[in-house]
């Protein structure tokens, strides 16, 4: 009699055991559903678009590389400054980006907080159209404020879309 009761004891462990491990392995699947997006390619690269864009501004920013390259120390844009920024962006992006760079001289106006907004760039640097790019279903949109050592406030708005090939 002792025997049986082992086993019956023994069998009802083992499905006990089996019903946990159900319920574990349901709640870190549906956990798992709920934690990634619908979608998450085109999030994973959208992600990645921004944090192309936003360390590309910020690299030709490191080591003073916008001081006295885009605005005399008077504030005034230095002429041809748009193609080698261009030229610039076109170097370092890899292919299959466009672009879009608009950037302009924060300029305050008597009162603390009455600030304009004078855009320096005459010539588009881009290597497509503007509303294009943000029509492109990878696009991305970074503000990158740079303070030069003369106390000039620019601020860089860059577009940036991988192009995918259908």
């Amino acid at each position: 009699m002792g025997d049986g009761t082992v086993l019956r004891r023994g069998i009802s462990i083992l499905i006990e055991a089996v019903v946990v491990s159900i319920i574990v392995i349901a709640a870190f699947s549906i956990g798992y559903y709920y934690m990634i997006a619908g979608n998450s390619n085109v999030q994973r690269s959208q992600g990645n678009t921004y944090e192309l864009a936003f360390n590309l501004i910020s690299s030709l920013a490191k080591n003073g590389g916008f001081d006295n390259s885009i605005v005399y120390p008077n504030g005034t844009p230095i002429n041809g400054w748009e193609q080698n920024m261009k030229m610039a962006l076109n170097n370092l992006l890899p292919t299959g980006y466009v672009y879009n760079l608009s950037v302009y001289l924060l300029a305050s106006k008597g009162q603390p907080y009455n600030i304009s907004y004078i855009k320096l760039n005459q010539l588009p640097i881009s290597n497509a159209n503007s509303v294009a790019i943000m029509n492109l279903p990878e696009s991305v949109e970074v503000s990158y404020i740079y303070t030069t050592p003369n106390m000039k406030i620019l601020l860089f708005q860059l577009q940036l879309s991988k192009v995918t090939s259908p």
